[in-house]
């Protein structure tokens, strides 16, 4: 009898465990029940040709697209930037009017709470 109630017991838990990963999974790490879906803020100047400098940031730590738009915005609010996150290679592109130093793209990165791993700048010239 306790051999029953035993493996009913964890029968239970596993069940709720896996439906709890189950959630975490279709709702990704920060969009869950209780959060809201974050909205996307699109840099002022939607025409690439009008930046001159370009940069590639590998980000750290981005695991939803709560995530991925938290980094978005924030860099979009920087005056003069356009920025485009991929959150499956952890990748920003970010197109800029003026070329702005690693150190503040790397601190606004982690005041959105995510790491800058390394940044690239791009050629924007063809």
């Amino acid at each position: 009898m306790v051999t029953w109630l035993l493996c009913a017991a964890l029968a239970v838990l596993l069940f709720l465990a896996g439906r709890h990963a189950l959630s975490s999974l279709r709702s990704g790490c920060c969009g869950g029940s209780g959060c809201e879906r974050l909205e996307e803020i699109k840099g002022a100047d939607p025409n690439p040709q009008h930046y001159t400098y370009q940069k590639k940031i590998q980000i750290d730590g981005m695991t939803c697209r709560n995530c991925k738009i938290r980094v978005q915005n924030a860099l979009n609010q920087l005056e003069g930037v356009s920025a485009e996150v991929r959150l499956s290679d952890r990748e920003a592109t970010v197109r800029m009017k003026e070329d702005l130093p690693e150190k503040k793209l790397r601190t606004v990165i982690a005041r959105a709470g995510y790491k800058a791993v390394s940044i690239q700048s791009i050629s924007t010239r063809e």
